[in-house]
């Protein structure tokens, strides 16, 4: 016989029944996990790309590039997008005209640990291009010597520095582990700052025969974003809006004798006149359109249906939507309002132009 006090008897009753209860309601919402749908089961994870099998229902996949861009420090995929021409294949196309010297140069190298999702990497790993690679991240730039040339076989230099207009001729051309043309076959830009004036001040005393540029996607063809440079410009920035736009680039190659062949999501490149005949002619409101907004990696991103891609928000904002349809006034003059809500764009250190292009009058 139970000699407890009836309250204790009861309080013991009532403690086990609401354990019990929840241990039900816990069983019961396991059993509705495994048996009903799963809301997710829309979204593509990692282990559902492979090299040679990519999702049925993704479009625009070239099967002559049937492979996957592995991004560095998150190891997300990318999918390569149709109708591109990998490095090797423009590289090569220009050596028909003019001899190759494979020698380049890459400004903003540490991509990662893995440096195969730099566009230079074809360049500087398998073709064996000899050259000086440059980034303000040593835990970045000085493991990628054992990536791209772990036999020692051609000749690369690793500079840590933060590469400013002021600086960039002395750390290229009087750099004295290495002897850079001014010819150079590839010139490569990445720095996610004042890249416009940078470029521009290397167009000054070079002209290397392919480059490739990053810029900010954000800003569509026709307009002219750039942030210029600051002593503090390579340690501030805001989140989204940082470079340069697809447009700002292409005007100061068409200035400087360079034709756009290519956009890569956010990387365009560009060959000096001489090569264009090589290339199809390209229309960059059509690239923008096809190689950056219409992919499927924007789709998934603009859509929230890969939450493995939430690292990569940079390549989208939101405020873009607004930017699609419109007239150019319309949409120029949304941009400045949007640009100076942000408090981070008033700031000294960031130092913002923006514009149209020349052709593109307002209507």
């Amino acid at each position: 016989t139970d000699c407890r006090p009836q309250k204790a008897q009861s309080m013991e009753f009532k403690t086990h029944f609401i354990f019990y209860f929840l241990a039900a309601l816990l069983l019961l919402f396991f059993i509705y996990r495994l048996t009903s749908p799963d809301p997710t089961d829309h979204q593509l994870t990692p282990d559902q790309f492979t090299t040679y099998n990519f999702p049925k229902n993704i479009p625009r996949i070239d099967p002559d590039r049937n492979y996957i861009i592995q991004t560095c420090v998150n190891r997300e995929p990318l999918l390569a997008i149709a109708n591109t021409l990998d490095l090797k294949t423009i590289l090569e196309r220009v050596g028909l005209v003019d001899p190759l010297n494979k020698m380049g140069v890459n400004i903003g190298a540490g991509t990662g640990l893995d440096f195969s999702f730099d566009p230079t990497y074809d360049a500087f790993g398998p073709m064996k291009y000899e050259g000086l690679l440059v980034d303000g991240n040593e835990k970045y730039l000085f493991p990628l010597e054992e990536v791209l040339n772990p036999d020692r076989d051609h000749k690369l230099a690793f500079e840590l520095a933060l590469v400013t207009p002021l600086n960039i001729y002395d750390l290229v051309f009087q750099n004295p582990n290495i002897s850079i043309p001014f010819d150079l076959d590839l010139f490569k830009l990445d720095i996610d700052c004042h890249d416009y004036d940078l470029f521009d001040k290397f167009l000054s005393f070079a002209q290397p025969k392919v480059v490739i540029a990053e810029i900010n996607p954000l800003f569509k063809p026709p307009f002219i974003f750039k942030q210029h440079y600051h002593q503090e410009s390579t340690t501030v920035r805001d989140p989204n809006y940082y470079g340069s736009s697809m447009s700002a680039m292409y005007e100061l190659g068409i200035k400087n004798g360079y034709t756009l062949i290519q956009l890569e999501y956010w990387d365009i490149i560009l060959v000096r006149d001489k090569y264009a005949h090589l290339f199809e002619p390209k229309d960059r409101n059509k690239l923008w359109y096809d190689n950056y907004l219409n992919t499927p990696l924007l789709e998934l991103i603009r859509n929230h249906r890969c939450p493995h891609l939430e690292t990569m928000a940079n390549l989208y904002y939101p405020d873009m939507e607004r930017w699609i349809d419109g007239t150019t006034d319309e949409i120029l003059f949304d941009m400045y309002k949007t640009l100076l809500a942000r408090p981070s764009m008033n700031r000294e250190a960031i130092n913002w132009t923006l514009s149209i292009e020349s052709e593109f009058p307002l209507k």
